[in-house]
C-alpha cells in the first residue's frame, strides 16, 4: 500500500529522513517522461490518486488531490538536503500553478465521422462566475447566481434551456457553469446535435456512461462516471425545439426528450443543456412543459439605462446608448464595428 511504502523504506534504510512538501498544481497525474518506477497506486472516490515507487531510485509517495488542485509529495533519503533535492526535481515535472490564474476544465468534444461517432478531450479556459456576472442584467444575474451554486441537480427534470438573441452571453454562461460545477459534473460538448439525434448509435455512444471515453490525456479522476453527473451541451438547436420540429428534423425532438426523461435517460446521471436564439413562444410545448426543465433562462439585451450603467463602469462615461446586446457593448467599448450574426461557439473565446 502507498501509505505503508515510505515507512517500510525508512525501516530498511538507516540513517534516513522523510521530507514532505505540497503545492497547488493543475496536474492530476505524473507526466509520461517522469523518471518514476511505479509500485503502488490507489484511486479513491474523492478524486485522490496516490502513487508510490522510486523516483530516480529514491522512494517517494505522491498524492494528487483533484478537487483541491494540489499535490503532496513525500521522499525518503539519507539527509534532508538530498530528500529536498528529489522533491525539487519532482516539482519540475509537476509544476506549481497559481490557483488564482488556473481556470481550466476538461471538456469532451463529440463529432460524427464516416467511421461513426468520435471525440477528443482537452482542457479549455473558463471564467468564474464572479469574473463575468457584471456582464448580465440584474434579473438574469440573480437567476444565474442561483444555478451556479448547485452542488448537484435539484429534482425536477434534466433539461436546461438557455435562450435569447445572439450576443447576449449564453456561451460564456455555460463556461462559467462548467467551472462552478467542476466538482460534480463533466462537460460533453456535442458539435453536431442534428447528427447525434439522427443516429441511434451516436446517441448510445455518448450515453455510455463514459466507459468508452478513454483518452490518455485525461486525468484518471475523470473516469468515475458513477460519481459524477455529465451534461451534454447542444448549442444553437432552435430547429430541434420548434413547434414543427418533427416536420423539420424528423425524430430528433423525440430522441432528445427520450434522453431527458424517457427510457434512454433512466438511471443515467445525464443532463442536457440546450441554447437557442429563438423565443420560448416558438418552442414545442413538450420541451417547455412543467417538470421537464430544471431551468429556463432567458438572456435579454441590456436596456438603454443598463447599457449606460455598464459602459460607465467600464470607463465610457457620458455614453447614452440604446438597448444593446453584450457583444454590441463590448464592440463599442473596444471601438470595433459589430459583425452581423458572427459564428460563435463553446470552443471560441
Amino acid at each position: 500500500m502507498p501509505s505503508a511504502f515510505l515507512l517500510q523504506e525508512v525501516l530498511k534504510r538507516s540513517p534516513s529522513v522523510v521530507v514532505v512538501d505540497d503545492w497547488t498544481t493543475a496536474e492530476t497525474r505524473l507526466p509520461k517522461d517522469a523518471p518514476f518506477i511505479e509500485l503502488h497506486r490507489i484511486l479513491t472516490k474523492k478524486e485522490q490518486l496516490t502513487v508510490a515507487g522510486y523516483w530516480r531510485s529514491v522512494p517517494v509517495r505522491i498524492i494528487f488531490q483533484a478537487r483541491s488542485g494540489s499535490v503532496s509529495v513525500g521522499a525518503v533519503h539519507t539527509t534532508e538536503e538530498d530528500a529536498r533535492g528529489i522533491i525539487a526535481d519532482i516539482r519540475r515535472h509537476i509544476p506549481y500553478t497559481d490557483p488564482t490564474l488556473e481556470n481550466r476544465v476538461w471538456v469532451t468534444f463529440w463529432y460524427n465521422t464516416k467511421n461513426g461517432p468520435a471525440y477528443s478531450a482537452r482542457k479549455i479556459e473558463v471564467p468564474s462566475w464572479e469574473e463575468i456576472e457584471h456582464n448580465y442584467p440584474p434579473l438574469i444575474r440573480e437567476q444565474l447566481t442561483s444555478v451556479m451554486q448547485w452542488n448537484q441537480p435539484p429534482p425536477g427534470g434534466k433539461l436546461l434551456l438557455l435562450f435569447g438573441p445572439p450576443g447576449v452571453g449564453k456561451t460564456f454562461a455555460i463556461r462559467a457553469l462548467a467551472w462552478s460545477w467542476k466538482s460534480w459534473l463533466r462537460v460533453h460538448y456535442i458539435s453536431d446535435p442534428e447528427a447525434m439525434l439522427a443516429n441511434g448509435d451516436y446517441i448510445m455512444r455518448v450515453l455510455a456512461e463514459g466507459a468508452d471515453v478513454d483518452d490518455e490525456d485525461l486525468p484518471e479522476s475523470y473516469y468515475t462516471p458513477d460519481q459524477h453527473w455529465r451534461v451534454l451541451v447542444l448549442e444553437d438547436t432552435g430547429e430541434i425545439l420548434a413547434k414543427d420540429a418533427k416536420i423539420q428534423t424528423g425524430q430528433g425532438l423525440s430522441r432528445l426528450l427520450n434522453i431527458v426523461d424517457g427510457i434512454l435517460g433512466q438511471g443515467r446521471k445525464t443532463l442536457v443543456l440546450i441554447t437557442t436564439n429563438e423565443d420560448i413562444g416558438t418552442m414545442h410545448p413538450a420541451v417547455i412543459r412543467p417538470g421537464r426543465c430544471l431551468a429556463k433562462i432567458q438572456f435579454p439585451t441590456f436596456s438603454a439605462e443598463e447599457a449606460h450603467e455598464w459602459l460607465g463602469q467600464h470607463g465610457l462615461v457620458g455614453e447614452h446608448p440604446q438597448a444593446a446586446t453584450l457583444a454590441e457593448l463590448y464592440a463599442k467599448l473596444e471601438g470595433r464595428q459589430i459583425i452581423e450574426n458572427p459564428k460563435v461557439g463553446f470552443r471560441g473565446r
